[in-house]
């Protein structure tokens, strides 16, 4: 598989054209899936049927609160079995006077309609509101005449379908359940007016009366209201079977939220163990210790050719769209290869089919709109589209710190979705993506306040892909093929002198199959190919390989080059999920590569064995162990097997890892883990002596451990604390000394937390805390007579460390629930503090002087957004 600049990007020439060149050729599209297996998992746990209550069990009305006349509401969480019977109910709220004990007996006796995950009965937790309300003896009436009172039930601002609500007319001591769509119906009821009391799961308490006329018919809608509103799904899925060593995933709902994030998924990742601070709080995703080239950003199994717009402020992919974001920082199973570090994949969601629905978010930064529907019974689809205007608002943050800016940020980016299904069995989708970025920087100082020289940087890039995906269930076979056609253009510029353009089309195919051959035993295997050209030109110093200093003036001197390059990998793999006893899950794959390079004299074949094993000692309590081989092909574009920047012979870099761990449930919700891994790094691309330049000299390790505690989302709360521990070390050629990686952040805490306050107000925050990036340091330097400036001396790589980094986040929400639509006005403050981080260096003309440059101090984004 065609890779980016593998080494981790240090300083200015380096970074911008690591960067941008790695959104080029990293992005070959792996061809995934969604997990129903390890490897080609479906979108996590997608609910694609709610349970609806079937047989409705009345609770006795306590006799104390009868005759003092009390109501109540009991708003209680259950479990539902795969087969719909209640397992487990608590009561979450008391309210006391009998009313508590009386729902647990009659709720315990419910049945539904069970519930189904990715087209498959499952079991799933909701939260159930019995609503105690008194009514009068029932008439006895005939029932057997027209319907004259019928309606639906929908859920206020979302206008979802209550399905399982109550209806009951209590004057008459009547009372029916709505059906799937919402629906309910009485027969029979006596003219004039009547009160109709709505009794439903999750939702307020609605009351109204109702005029009936002879001989008509009363047709009527009612919204109801959630209890605490979210327009999203309000059933909580129920752990799934576990087909990763260690896998965290967050749902849509929970990463809305967060502050500092603006509501991206993908930004939401940068909080998980195991993943680095990014410099300036940008989009690099940084896995235990390793470059962010290192590690694969997925959506929907398949590689995305650039992640986030420029600052990393928001990602191309409108989150609005995702149904959850699935984080493995290591130990991955073979579906994923050509990588060293870790794997992010975000699932996307079909476009919904209960009617004409909408989202529509203004903020300070940019403007974005997502619209869909059903066109029928069988297809439905989903636009959305985003354009920035920072351009205008990021000056008024910037002035007076040390470095003035001119900066002309703009980006936008559209998805398009079409689904068919025509029956229970097949699914097509057609997938339309586009991103389109242009940023120009002029750096400018002042002698008094920064000593560097002004420096330019333009920075054009954009990518469309389409992408084909046909799927089929039946039974214990899952077949998925998907293809992908693209292209990606980059235009760099770097001072007057250096620059890239670059433009490639990328074209991948992937098949995966997926077979239950017994209970206890499912087999998975794939093919996927990719070929990919690229025209590329390139006037560049030659580029440091991870760990150097920036090279610069007359002693490094600019090379040009342009020429048509190509890569293309082969990639097949197998893996057997096998459980011998109901408490052992066993995970054994390979994944073998072939890989070829334009100029390589032969392929490269690669074997990855893996194996990963998970033990239940008690339901609460999972042991988790793994350990695998993993290779990563060297850069085309970073030029690693270019002849002139670098060496054709080079092989793929080599990662052993292994990873020991626990799991803890300490309570439904609330989950403890703990993890322990140690990584060996073997021919790793390190700078060689000439004429080679290049060669696969490098040593690595990496070890640590991550400790994670999580509050899944409830009614009201929702967060987590994570910490991570991480030495990340290598060395280049035999005889080097050890020298950190330069992402090695040794300390990294996360804490945040968000609580819904009701009547539409939430409160969330997040604080952070990060060891500084280790950086080369100047010792001294020498002038050039012949151009009269000076060129830098440094020292030891990554011998010297940057402060440590420190920031608290707030955001606030305020949401208006009308009948069909919702309105949300929030305000997320980041570095509320307005602690600004150290950056990095910067340097006088002749290098006597050095002073820090700082990140972004306090930014307030204001926005509104509207949901239909």
């Amino acid at each position: 598989m065609l890779q980016s600049w593998r080494r981790a990007p240090r300083g200015g020439r380096r970074r911008a054209y690591a960067l941008v060149v790695g959104a080029l050729l990293l992005p070959l599209p792996l061809l995934a899936q969604d997990v129903v297996a390890p490897a080609a998992p479906p979108p996590q746990g997608k609910l694609t049927k709610p349970p609806v209550l079937e047989t409705f069990t009345e609770a006795a009305y306590p006799d104390e609160a009868r005759s003092s006349g009390l109501e109540a509401r009991v708003l209680l969480e259950v479990d539902i079995s795969a087969k719909g019977d209640v397992t487990r109910a608590v009561v979450l709220t008391p309210v006391g006077h009998g009313f508590d004990e009386a729902a647990l007996q009659a709720v315990r006796q419910f049945r539904f309609t069970p519930a189904e995950v990715d087209g498959k009965p499952a079991a799933v937790r909701i939260n159930y509101t019995y609503n105690f309300v008194l009514a009068a003896p029932a008439q006895q009436l005939p029932q057997e005449g027209p319907v004259n009172l019928e309606g639906t039930l929908l859920e206020r601002g979302t206008r979802r379908p209550v399905p399982g609500a109550e209806v009951v007319l209590p004057y008459l001591g009547r009372s029916t359940l709505t059906d799937a769509k919402g629906a309910f119906a009485f027969r029979d009821v006596p003219d004039g007016k009547q009160k109709v009391v709505v009794a439903a799961n999750g939702y307020d308490k609605f009351e109204t009366a109702e005029t009936l006329v002879p001989g008509k018919v009363t047709r009527v809608t009612y919204y109801l209201l959630q209890s605490f509103f979210t327009p999203y799904e309000t059933v909580v899925r129920a752990d799934r079977d576990k087909k990763e060593v260690t896998q965290y995933s967050l749902t849509l709902q929970e990463v809305q939220r967060i502050p500092g994030t603006y509501g991206d998924a993908l930004k939401v990742v940068q909080n998980l163990p195991g993943v680095a601070r990014a410099p300036f709080n940008g989009g690099l995703i940084a896995i235990r210790g390793t470059s962010p080239e290192d590690s694969g950003i997925f959506l929907d199994g398949e590689r995305l050719p650039i992640l986030f717009h420029f600052g990393g402020l928001t990602a191309v992919y409108n989150s609005e769209l995702l149904q959850s974001v699935d984080y493995l920082p290591g130990n991955f199973p073979p579906y994923y290869g050509d990588l060293l570090g870790g794997v992010v994949d975000v699932k996307s969601r079909d476009p919904r089919t209960d009617g004409f629905h909408g989202v529509v978010e203004v903020n300070v930064i940019d403007a974005d709109a997502v619209l869909e529907a059903p066109i029928g019974d069988h297809f439905s689809f989903a636009i959305a589209g985003r354009r920035s205007y920072i351009d205008a608002f990021l000056p008024l943050f910037t002035s007076g710190g040390t470095t003035t800016y001119n900066v002309a940020p703009v980006f936008d980016d559209a998805q398009l979705k079409l689904v068919w299904k025509p029956d229970g069995k097949n699914t097509l989708s057609l997938v339309g993506l586009h991103s389109q970025d242009a940023f120009n920087l002029v750096t400018g100082s002042t002698p008094s306040r920064n000593p560097n020289l002004g420096r330019t940087f333009v920075d054009q890039t954009g990518f469309n892909q389409l992408r084909l995906r046909y799927t089929h269930l039946d039974g214990p076979v899952r077949w998925d093929t998907i293809a992908l056609v693209g292209e990606t253009h980059i235009n760099l510029e770097v001072g007057t002198t250096q620059g890239l353009q670059a433009n490639s089309n990328p074209y991948g195919l992937r098949s995966t199959l997926e077979v239950a051959l017994a209970p206890s035993l499912t087999l998975a295997g794939v093919l996927d190919a990719v070929y990919q050209p690229a025209d590329i030109t390139v006037a560049f110093p030659q580029p440091p390989q991870e760990g150097q200093a920036l090279p610069g003036g007359p002693l490094h001197p600019i090379l040009y080059e342009s020429t048509h390059a190509w890569a293309s990998d082969l990639g097949l793999w197998v893996e057997a999920r096998w459980r011998p006893v109901s408490t052992l899950l066993v995970l054994a794959g390979l994944r073998v590569d072939n890989t070829l390079f334009y100029l390589q004299p032969k392929p490269s074949w690669t074997a990855d064995p893996r194996l990963a094993v998970r033990w239940t000692l008690a339901p609460p309590l999972v042991l988790k162990a793994a350990v695998g081989i993993y290779h990563q092909a060297p850069s085309i574009v970073g030029g690693d097997t270019d002849p002139v920047f670098g060496n054709p012979n080079l092989i793929s870099q080599r990662s052993v890892q292994t990873s020991l761990g626990v799991e803890w449930t300490i309570r439904p919700g609330l989950l403890f883990t703990a993890e322990t891994f140690y990584n060996r790094l073997s021919d790793l691309v390190a700078p060689a002596p000439a004429p080679v330049k290049l060669a696969n000299t490098g040593i690595g390790r990496i070890w640590g451990f991550e400790i994670f505690l999580r509050q899944a989302l409830t009614n009201r709360l929702f967060g987590w604390l994570s910490y991570s521990f991480t030495k990340s070390q290598r060395l280049d050629a035999p005889g080097d000394q050890w020298r950190p990686f330069a992402y090695d952040q040794t300390h990294v805490l996360t804490a945040i937390l968000s609580y819904k306050l009701g009547a539409g107000w939430e409160l969330g925050g997040r604080l952070r805390f990060a060891s500084g990036n280790p950086y080369t340091p100047v010792v001294g330097a020498v002038k050039d007579d012949n151009t009269d400036t000076f060129v830098p001396i440094y020292g030891a790589p990554e011998s010297g460390r940057l402060p440590n980094f420190l920031q608290l986040d707030i955001r606030v929400d305020k949401t208006w629930v009308f009948n069909t639509w919702s309105l949300d006005l929030y305000l997320d403050v980041q570095n509320a503090t307005d602690s600004r981080a150290v950056e990095g260096l910067t340097y006088s003309y002749n290098y006597a002087q050095r002073v820090y440059f700082v990140g972004l101090p306090i930014i307030p984004v204001l926005g509104v957004k509207a949901v239909f």
